[in-house]
């Protein structure tokens, strides 16, 4: 299991100029490139800074997939994996335990007020859903 440490940077997420819901690719890497180049110790996609919460899911795991292969294993990439409910964050936890991903950072499902125990469930539940893959919770 990786111990992240150090400098776990959340990227911000390149877009086509032509649609908020397309990756670009060429500047994702470039910025992987750049960030690794520079000593940080983890990427961190899919985040507040990256507006994770802004994309399609299916958008969040192209951009997942792609910061993976893009770091080639140089440093641990955590995907940020919290949607508003939790069969969505398990769907996207899920995808970023395939792809190679080193661990998922999971949010407080958002909007409506929840109480302990059933925020407690919902972690739970996420962190059950892949066993033995590591889950921060992200706050």
């Amino acid at each position: 299991m990786i111990i992240l440490k150090g400098v776990v940077v959340p990227i911000v997420t390149p877009l086509k100029k032509q649609s908020q819901d397309r990756i670009n690719e060429v500047a994702v890497e470039k910025l992987c490139n750049f960030l690794i180049s520079k000593g940080v110790h983890g990427l961190f996609p899919c985040g507040t800074t990256g507006e994770g919460f802004l994309l399609s899911k299916e958008t969040r795991k192209e951009l997942a997939s792609l910061v993976v292969k893009k770091a080639k294993r140089r440093v641990p990439v955590v995907i940020q994996t919290g949607c508003i409910d939790t069969k969505s964050t398990i769907e996207l936890t899920k995808q970023a335990r395939d792809i190679g991903a080193d661990g998922a950072a999971v949010i407080s499902p958002y909007f409506y007020r929840y109480n302990f125990d059933s925020l407690k469930e919902h972690f739970v539940t996420v962190a059950r859903s892949v066993p033995g893959f590591p889950i921060y919770l992200y706050n």
